[in-house]
């Protein structure tokens, strides 16, 4: 249950448009990518500047027009479980912003560019409807599915992307933008859980956020709906099984009190023992 627990936490503040790497693996470019975008205004943020600790500024080269401007990765930080919708349980919120170039846009995922790619994302860039979407002030990894989805990238996880947009939305108590994001999840997901089986931890992962997309945005009809067709996981570990069974319960409690706030997944007996 160990590995289990840990698979998502790390992957939070790594971006990446490789098929090949899972939003839910743990490797070097974690912290290498995890910048922010600098706090101009430019884009929905509200995550704060560093703080010299858990949040380190970094100066940045913007790889389309070298504008360069003042960004934000991430350093030390500890987990203690997670949401509902997947978020960690910290003292601090996630993830940290991509960083975006302020002048046009371009959402730096600490990719390499080569001469091609730069012309290819310079026309995106300077398109109508990217450039509609960034004048909108969007979170920042929504910025990133929607040019990941003009360029014709098939090896993202959108419902990842989206997902962590709502985190940002939530973040910034923007209760608008995070229904967008939360139907972008939602959208997405469906696609995704096409192509699983129940065999796979993703699967249930994929089982569980769906709902409570909707419990988040007031659906509880839908959310209770998916709820009673969520089934019983038959994983490898008898533990993970039961957090997944855990969390349809407190998914069902949230849905039952008409609970549109975040939930983190606990057992209630857990307060008891505090108390």
């Amino acid at each position: 249950m160990t590995k289990f627990l840990g698979i998502v936490f790390i992957a939070l503040v790594a971006v990446t448009a490789n098929s090949n790497a899972s939003p839910f693996a743990i490797g070097p470019t974690a912290v290498e990518t995890g910048l922010t975008n600098c706090l101009t205004g430019d884009v929905l943020n509200c995550s704060g500047g560093a703080d010299g600790h858990h949040v380190v500024s970094k100066e940045l080269v913007c790889p389309i027009g070298g504008e360069k401007f003042t960004g934000f990765y991430l350093s030390t930080y500890s987990t203690y479980g997670r949401h509902l919708d997947w978020e960690p349980v910290s003292y601090m919120r996630f993830p940290i912003p991509i960083p975006v170039c302020p002048s046009n846009g371009y959402v730096m995922t600490g990719d390499k560019l080569d001469k091609d790619e730069i012309e290819g994302y310079k026309k995106l860039l300077e398109s109508k409807p990217y450039k509609d979407i960034y004048a909108q002030k969007h979170a920042t990894y929504f910025l990133f599915a929607k040019l990941s989805e003009l360029s014709g990238e098939k090896s993202v996880d959108y419902w990842w992307l989206y997902l962590n947009a709502t985190w940002e939305a939530d973040n910034c108590k923007n209760k608008v933008r995070y229904k967008e994001y939360a139907l972008e999840t939602i959208a997405a997901a469906k696609k995704k859980l096409a192509e699983l089986k129940d065999s796979e931890e993703l699967y249930w992962i994929l089982k569980t956020i769906t709902p409570e997309m909707h419990r988040r945005i007031g659906d509880f009809k839908t959310a209770q709906e998916l709820v009673d067709k969520f089934g019983t996981p038959a994983l490898k570990e008898k533990e993970t099984n039961e957090y997944f069974m855990l969390a349809k319960t407190v998914l069902q409690k949230a849905i039952n009190d008409k609970n549109t706030d975040r939930v983190e997944i606990k057992d209630a007996r857990e307060d008891l023992k505090s108390k």
